[in-house]
């Protein structure tokens, strides 16, 4: 028995497979991750080519059977404005981390809110992405085990503070993450706890600034 169904997604990550097709991992909002195969769409001409590509935000609809799914069409969603290269490193490592904490099919829609909301960003800063990731861990209930470490208890007020407006979703344009020493430690910390495989992009968009 087959079905299909249209989602609201963000391509969290695609692989070449096959002569022209790609396969790809979607983050929607309605069924959290999944993955499905787009045939034909490395193929010169092909009117999806250009649309199902990482960290794009697409209305797709997916045909699914037994044994597979096959998106049948994608429609790009409005974007904050031309791509730029800060938002493209930001996103592939929100992406990355994403797809090393979630397991398919378990949908939590502030999370995918949450990663909408950090690539429609205009002039994305570094502290978009920690608040991004405290918000992340937050969402997964993660967050909670700070508050019993020596570490939280290192952190400094305007830390706490940073750490109590990000997991409420609240955005924060004026501080400057330069003065957190043991915040992103903390981070990484609990992240590297919970991941299922390592994380590269991070040392990769250093390199890159």
């Amino acid at each position: 028995m087959s079905s299909a169904q249209t989602l609201t997604s963000i391509i969290l990550a695609s692989y070449d497979v096959g002569e022209a097709d790609r396969f790809l991992v979607l983050l929607t909002r309605e069924k959290g991750r999944l993955t499905a195969r787009a045939r034909g769409v490395r193929k010169l001409g092909s009117r999806l080519g250009g649309t199902l590509l990482p960290l794009h935000a697409v209305t797709v609809e997916i045909h699914e059977s037994s044994s597979s799914r096959t998106i049948t069409s994608a429609v790009l969603m409005a974007s904050a404005g031309e791509p730029s290269f800060a938002r493209f490193l930001m996103g592939t490592e929100a992406s990355e981390l994403l797809l090393s904490l979630l397991e398919d099919e378990e949908p939590v829609p502030e999370i995918f809110d949450n990663l909408r909301q950090l690539l429609t960003l205009p002039f994305p800063q570094p502290q978009h992405l920690l608040s991004f990731c405290i918000r992340t861990l937050s969402l997964l209930g993660v967050l909670a085990e700070t508050t019993n470490t020596d570490v939280f208890e290192k952190l400094s007020l305007e830390e706490k503070l940073f750490l109590e407006h990000s997991a409420r979703g609240l955005t924060q344009e004026t501080v400057n993450i330069g003065n957190f020493f043991t915040l992103p430690k903390l981070c990484k910390q609990l992240i590297f706890e919970h991941a299922t495989r390592p994380l590269r992009a991070a040392g990769v968009t250093a390199a890159c600034r």
